[in-house]
């Protein structure tokens, strides 16, 4: 308990640089889980194109598993789903491009407004301790080292900013995507 109390106390820190991009962000995780939810009902798109085109009502297309039960359970025929004109297969053959090109934008606008967000985030701590810096006593700049003070500003901000970033964006996308999956 004191371990999880200790390493969530730098993410707390970094959640109020957050907190002004905090809609940006949300449009983020919503792009990942809308990633997450397309990404796992790929399958379920995959048997109904593959019924539309080719036919069959599960017998020819089996999915191993509970997964494989429960997508053969899907009363496609009786939903009218399945018509077997030239216009039904043509909507088919569309549908997997489609799937996949909204799968892209999701995640390609998880990562631009994650990127975004991480980049303002970067600039804002950057400001706060270069002023912090500012306000140090000779003193202090005549004990610490140069190199040093440049590798913290540089290097261990821009660490932190991506731990934040990826940590936020694969907790809700990965277990969402995975639940999904197994449902």
């Amino acid at each position: 308990r004191e371990l999880v109390r200790q390493s969530a106390k730098p993410y707390r820190l970094l959640l109020s640089y957050l907190l002004p991009y905090k809609s940006r962000f949300l449009i983020g995780l919503g792009c990942g889980l809308g990633y997450a939810l397309v990404n796992g009902m790929f399958p379920i798109i995959v048997l109904f194109v593959g019924r539309q085109v080719f036919g069959g009502s599960g017998d020819t297309f089996r999915m191993p598993g509970t997964i494989g039960r429960w997508l053969e359970s899907l009363p496609l025929d009786q939903l009218g789903l399945l018509d077997k004109s030239w216009a039904g297969v043509a909507i088919a053959c569309v549908l997997v491009p489609l799937v996949m090109l909204t799968r892209s934008l999701l995640s390609y606008f998880n990562a631009y407004c994650m990127a975004w967000t991480s980049f303002r985030m970067l600039r804002d701590l950057r400001r706060a301790l270069f002023a912090h810096l500012l306000h140090q006593s000779m003193d202090f700049f005549n004990r610490a080292k140069s190199g040093n003070l440049i590798s913290r500003v540089s290097n261990d901000v821009r660490v932190a900013q991506t731990a934040f970033i990826s940590v936020a964006s694969d907790i809700f996308r990965d277990p969402f995507s995975l639940m999904v999956g197994v449902v």
